[in-house]
C-alpha cells in the first residue's frame, strides 16, 4: 500500500513539472538504483557491469522489464567513496492504462555519480550517500510518457536523485557485504544488498515496491577491470 501511495505522489509531481500530458514516468524510474561499485574502494578502480530489472509498472496490470549496463570509475579512501560513469539500458513496458496499449520498447542513455561518506569501524562501516545523474529515454514507450503536452527540458534530460543510508559488514580486508536503504528517484524507496571483493568485483540485488509490497526486482553484478 505504501509503495502505491509513493508511486502516485511521484506521478503527480512529475505531471506538475512537465505539463498536463504524461501519466507515466520514464521506465528507469520503475526500478531500484544499482550498486554498481562497492560502498568502499581503495585508491582508483574501474568497474563494468549490468543488471536485469523486472517490476509491475506504474499502473495495475502492467509490467516493465529492462537490461542495463554500466561503466564506472571509482576512487576511495578510509572514510569516503566516489564513483561516476556512463549507463545504457533497453527494455519493454506492457501498457494497459493508456489508449495506445500493448508492449512498447524503449532505450536510454545517461551518466550518473555516487558519493558516500562513512564511519569506519573494525567490523563494519556506517555511512550515508547520494546517487544522482541524468538520462535521456527514447522509443515507443517514451512517446507515451512524454505525451503531447507542453515541451519540457525534463522530457529531454531527466534527472536522477537518490539519498541513502548504508551499513557495510567487513567480512575481511577485501570482502564486503553492504545493506543500503534509500529514498528518491529511481526507485521511490528501495533496499539494496551487495557483496563485493574490492579487488575483483561482486554482485547485488535490489528490492523495490512491486505488486503492492516490497519485492526482489533487480539482480546484477560488476567486474573490476582496473
Amino acid at each position: 500500500m505504501t509503495g502505491k501511495i509513493f508511486k502516485t505522489a511521484i506521478l503527480f509531481i512529475f505531471v506538475f513539472l512537465t505539463g498536463c500530458g504524461p501519466t507515466y514516468l520514464p521506465a528507469i524510474f520503475d526500478s531500484a538504483p544499482p550498486m554498481s561499485t562497492p560502498t568502499e574502494v581503495k585508491g582508483n578502480s574501474t568497474f563494468v557491469g549490468g543488471y536485469y530489472n523486472q517490476t509491475d509498472g506504474f499502473h495495475k496490470g502492467e509490467s516493465n522489464k529492462f537490461l542495463r549496463v554500466n561503466f564506472n570509475k571509482a576512487i576511495g579512501g578510509s572514510w569516503y567513496r566516489f564513483s561516476g560513469g556512463a549507463l545504457a539500458y533497453f527494455g519493454e513496458y506492457n501498457v494497459t492504462q493508456h489508449e495506445d496499449r500493448g508492449k512498447k520498447s524503449y532505450f536510454g542513455i545517461g551518466a550518473d555519480i555516487d558519493a558516500n561518506a562513512f564511519l569506519p569501524l573494525r567490523f563494519l562501516n556506517i555511512g550515508i550517500g547520494l546517487y544522482g545523474g541524468v538520462i535521456s529515454e527514447f522509443g515507443d514507450y517514451a512517446l507515451i510518457w512524454k505525451g503531447e503536452g507542453e515541451n519540457s527540458i525534463l522530457k529531454i534530460f531527466t534527472p536522477l536523485s537518490f539519498s541513502y543510508f548504508f551499513t557495510q559488514f567487513n567480512i575481511s580486508e577485501n570482502d564486503k557485504l553492504s545493506v543500503r536503504l534509500g529514498l528518491g528517484l529511481p526507485g521511490g524507496y528501495s533496499l539494496g544488498v551487495s557483496y563485493y571483493n574490492i579487488n575483483y568485483g561482486g554482485f547485488w540485488g535490489g528490492f523495490y515496491p512491486s505488486g503492492g509490497k516490497i519485492s526482489f526486482t533487480s539482480v546484477g553484478g560488476s567486474v573490476r577491470i582496473k
